[in-house]
């Protein structure tokens, strides 16, 4: 199974869908009720505005929304697909709402990303590379972090390699440890922050002993498939063709301005979801999965072959559509522990996916179509 991950300039802002979403308001306020002070979302959303530049003016003039920011939030590219999946909704009586706004439950009309002018607009682009000059910040790329030093209960400085040299650097101030949901339990664990049975095994000092890698969580999909007699979106040979390359080079336009196949985007409430958020979230392609061989869909989404193999016979050459219906809270923890003392040796990751009995009880009382309660929104 592939995992992943941005080691890179702009970390996963660089690899990803590029969709702008800032989460639900009720985790930040969890978090703030558990210890984490200053994390409620009334104390978040102020930084969220002053980082972002949104092009949408009904977002603009919204509250929710900034404008002088350096992060480029603008409206992409849609197909037929997305209307399609809205004017749905709208039937079925869902809300249609800017799911960064005042409530997230609901579908959204505009598709929004953080892209400029027909290109991503990476967290390096925004917030590095304006700054790369700065007598005070230095760049060290092509480094692989070992471990953080820790004296006396405190952080004082990071061990790293680069160019075959293990390298210290101490801080003055503070170390933030930022490596993603693989990288930093990584580092956590070889800095000896982490289970003590699971380091003495390997030999690492225990410095906290501390549950480091035990809460590992990922958002699991089901396709649900619908075949169409007419295409939602753009044919292979149109995205392949020379028109289409040069629109996007030449002038930032075009179909090839879209950030993926995912589109049409819904949060919706199951009877297990306790608070008043999501706990499903579907994702509308305007493709059938697995209807050429000219996307490795089964790449980019994980599908195990066994799985693949019948479904992409089924498909092929087929129009439709794939809803992913996407599982937001699973109950499910899995774990990630160290390979060995080797910074350089990849982790191992067990996600238990489904070891909890009520993320398929989600999936069955959803009907992988998302059945929600009326009224909750």
């Amino acid at each position: 199974m592939r995992w992943p991950s941005g080691k890179c300039f702009g970390g996963t802002s660089s690899i990803n869908y590029m969709a702008y979403c800032r989460g639900n308001r009720h985790d930040y306020d969890d978090w703030a009720k558990k210890g984490c002070t200053g994390w409620s979302y009334r104390d978040v959303l102020p930084y969220f505005i002053k980082s972002e530049n949104n092009l949408n003016e009904k977002n603009r003039k919204s509250g929710y929304h900034g404008t002088q920011g350096e992060l480029y939030v603008s409206d992409v590219n849609t197909t037929l697909g997305s209307a399609v999946f809205v004017a749905a909704a709208k039937e079925l009586n869902y809300p249609v709402i800017d799911v960064n706004g005042k409530k997230q439950l609901g579908v959204t009309e505009t598709h929004q990303a953080t892209v400029y002018r027909g290109h991503r607009w990476s967290t390096a682009r925004a917030f590095l590379d304006p700054v790369q000059s700065r007598s005070n910040l230095h760049i060290a790329d092509n480094a692989h972090v070992h471990r953080v030093i820790i004296e006396n209960g405190r952080a004082v400085g990071v061990e790293m390699e680069r160019g075959g040299k293990v390298i210290v650097v101490k801080a003055k101030k503070e170390v933030i440890l930022s490596a993603g949901a693989i990288g930093s339990p990584q580092i956590l664990l070889l800095s000896g922050i982490g289970p003590k049975a699971h380091l003495d095994s390997l030999g690492i000092p225990v410095v906290a002993d501390l549950p480091v890698g035990e809460n590992l969580q990922d958002h699991t999909f089901v396709f649900v498939d619908y075949y169409t007699n007419v295409t939602l979106g753009h044919s292979i040979e149109t995205l392949e063709s020379i028109e289409t390359q040069l629109k996007y080079s030449l002038l930032g336009q075009g179909p090839l301005t879209m950030t993926g196949l995912a589109e049409g985007i819904g949060f919706f409430r199951t009877k297990w979801q306790q608070d008043n958020s999501a706990d499903i979230q579907l994702h509308m392609l305007w493709i059938l999965i697995g209807h050429t061989k000219k996307v490795d869909s089964r790449m980019v989404y994980n599908i195990n072959p066994e799985s693949w193999k019948p479904m992409e016979k089924a498909h092929e050459g087929k129009l439709g559509f794939s809803v992913m219906v996407t599982l937001l809270r699973p109950r499910s923890r899995g774990v990630l522990q160290l390979r060995s003392k080797d910074p350089r040796d990849q982790p191992i990751i067990d996600p238990k996916y489904f070891s909890a009995e009520r993320d398929i009880d989600v999936y069955e009382e959803d009907g992988a179509t998302s059945k929600v309660r009326e009224g909750q929104y």
